[in-house]
Order: C-alpha cells, then structure tokens, then sequence
C-alpha cells in the first residue's frame, strides 16, 4: 500500500532575523487601525532597537510566518516578558503584541495556531503560565474568533476593561502648585512610592529603584522626565513624560471618505479651539506617553494637579497628546473625566492559555490590575 503524501502548511513559523527587519516594519505601516482615522502604530527607523525596554531584553522573541513557496513574511507577532506584581512578589509575564498579517491576506486558524504555539515555547519555567494581551473593543471580528475556544487555539479568558486616554496638552502650558521636576537624587523616593502603589495592584510592573535606574541607562527615561508632588517632605505622588517618537511612532494613515472631505473645515473649529488638528496622511502624531504614575491613596486632587502639570510639560517638549492606560475600574478615573479634557477609547484585556490552566488559580478575578502602555 502506498502511503499518502503528507501536505506541509502553506506557511511556516520562525523566529524573525536581521534579514527580516525591513519586513517587519513593512507589516507594521501596512497594518492601520481601522475607524474614523486610520492609525497605524509603527517602528522606525529600526525594528529591533525600538523593543529596547520592552521587557526583558533576553526574553523578547518576535516570530515571523514565512510562505513556503515564496519565502516572503506574511505575518509577524511577538512575545515580551515583564516583571510585574503579583500577591506581594515579583513574577514574570508574557505579552502577545504587534499582531499583523500582509496587506490583502486574511488570517487563517491554522496560521494563528502556528503563531501562538511557536509563541507558548519561548515561555521558559520561571514565567507565569499564561500571557496577557490586549485588543480594541470594536474589533469584533477578531474576538469573536478567539473568544471562541476553538481546538488547536489557545484559549482567551476576559481579564478586564483597559480605557486609554488620549490627553491633549494646552496651548500654553502654566506653572501647578506643589508639583515639580524632579532630579536624580529623588529616583529612590520615587521607587519606593512606585513600589507601595503597584504592589496594590496585580500585573502592575516592579519598579524597584535598580529597575528604574536600568531604564534610565537604556535611554527610555531621564530623571528630569519625572514630576512629583511631596507632602511633609516626602513623595507621595509621581509620573513621567515620556517621549518614545525616536523608535515608536503613531503614525495617520487616512481618513474615512467624509472625513476626509471635511477634514479642513473640522481643522478651523480645532484651531479655534486650541487643539491639535487633523494632519496630512503620512504625518506621525507628536505623541507621548504617560508613565510610572502612582499618587498615594489615589487623592483626586493629587491626580488632577500631576496630570495638569504633566500636560504642560508635554506642550513644552512639543507633543500634541499625552497618552495614559488604566483598567476600567481605576478610583481616578471620574476624576479624570471631570476634570481633564480627554478621548478615551475601550480595549479588552485577555489572559491567553491553554486548557490545563486556569486563571483563577493565580488569583486574578480581573480587579484593581494596573498596565503600562508606555512598556508593552
């Protein structure tokens, strides 16, 4: 009897390479978010050197699908690993971003499939036995398809609600009462008040001072990046600006017909209004990010005046908008409505798991977590 022959995938996975680096910002130009305005979250000039920081630089792992009969990359994720908190200690944990698939290809189950397994074998014994990973509310499509604990796929549990705001700096920026710059000689101050807030705060990321110091070293923050306010001599609240333009960029690829037939009339009530207008296509967004936030007993007050401060720090080194993430049941988030002009938009958190594991027995019920978009 003559045996079958055995039909190999049309794609293969694999572990990205330098070769592969043009690619690999090619798919990430080509891969804008849909809506109103098209954004498309890019990596220039280098793809590597911009996941710098983005974890532990000895556990980053960016996978390629490559066709077979052509050799070309068709899609790309990849996997970092942060220490974060958890129940008092410090853990490690994977997060599965920068998911994109080649301008007119669909996503297949059998190509995610390859993708998440050749993902789950980077994960080493030290790690948590599941990753986090984060995707747009509106995009029903794809959640409908992972949600749907098909076999050979890895299972999506609904973690919690992440709410981004989008904060848009002043036309003038203006001294705050009682926040300042900060200098080299406050980073420990500012570890210890990180520490005693994330350890709150399950899958917040550990900010010990040596962690803080190793950021400052790789070039993702300076000192001078940080505003705090003291009470009686001592920090009790903190957040940097941090500016990320130079390897990410949040770059406006278009505009949905009617928009952009009105885009210039939109633009006039915009300036009118002293807000950032709508740019060009192909304009990257003056954009920043707000980072190693913690505020003591999370006052309303206290976050009102650091975010006011940080807003007109951020005018000051010309950047448009100030971006902060915060699970959606964040004691400061009423504040924020009240009292900062921001766009907020929804996304859903997701730990990824196989079946022999259950989320719960880690403790999570997807309360009081707290992530950092400036690091993931």
């Amino acid at each position: 009897m003559t045996a079958s022959p055995v039909r190999l995938p049309a794609v293969r996975c694999e572990l990205a390479g330098p070769a592969d680096e043009p690619a690999l910002r090619r798919l990430l130009r080509e891969g804008a978010m849909g809506g109103a305005v098209q954004l498309a979250l890019t990596r220039e000039p280098d793809y590597f050197a911009s996941m710098a920081g983005e974890g532990e630089a000895d556990r980053q792992a960016t996978f390629v699908l490559r066709e077979r009969s052509s050799d070309q990359v068709v899609a790309m994720g990849s996997r970092s690993v942060h220490a974060v908190c958890l129940h008092g200690r410090t853990e490690r944990l994977g997060y599965l971003g920068q998911l994109r698939m080649a301008a007119g290809r669909r996503w297949r189950r059998r190509d995610i499939a390859h993708g998440f397994a050749f993902a789950r074998a980077t994960r080493r014994s030290d790690e948590l036995p599941f990753d986090l990973t984060s995707i747009v509310a509106d995009n029903a499509p794809a959640r409908r398809l992972l949600e749907r604990d098909l076999p050979s796929m890895p299972r999506y549990s609904p973690l919690a609600e992440l709410v981004t705001f989008v904060i848009p700096t002043p036309r003038r920026g203006r001294p705050t009462p009682e926040v300042r710059p900060a200098t080299h000689d406050d980073l420990p101050a500012i570890a210890t008040v990180l520490e005693a807030y994330h350890r709150q705060r399950p899958l917040a990321p550990a900010c010990s001072l040596s962690q803080l110091e190793a950021r400052i070293d790789a070039g993702l923050l300076q000192a001078d990046d940080f505003l705090v306010i003291e009470r009686s001599g001592r920090v009790i609240a903190c957040a940097a600006v941090q500016d990320l333009r130079q390897h990410r960029q949040v770059l406006v690829t278009g505009y949905t017909p009617r928009l952009r037939r009105w885009r210039h009339a939109v633009n006039l009530g915009l300036r009118l209004r002293g807000r950032p207008r709508l740019p060009t296509p192909g304009t990257a967004l003056a954009m920043g990010y707000l980072a190693c936030v913690a505020v003591h007993d999370d006052d309303a007050a206290t976050w009102s005046r650091l975010l006011t401060a940080a807003r007109s720090v951020g005018r000051l080194r010309q950047l448009d908008h100030l971006v902060l993430g915060l699970c959606a049941d964040h004691p400061a988030i009423p504040s924020i409505r009240r009292h900062i002009p921001a766009r907020a938009y929804r996304s859903q958190l997701y730990l990824v798991h196989d079946a022999t594991v259950s989320p719960h027995t880690c403790g999570l019920d997807g309360r009081n977590l707290h992530v950092e978009l400036a690091s993931l």
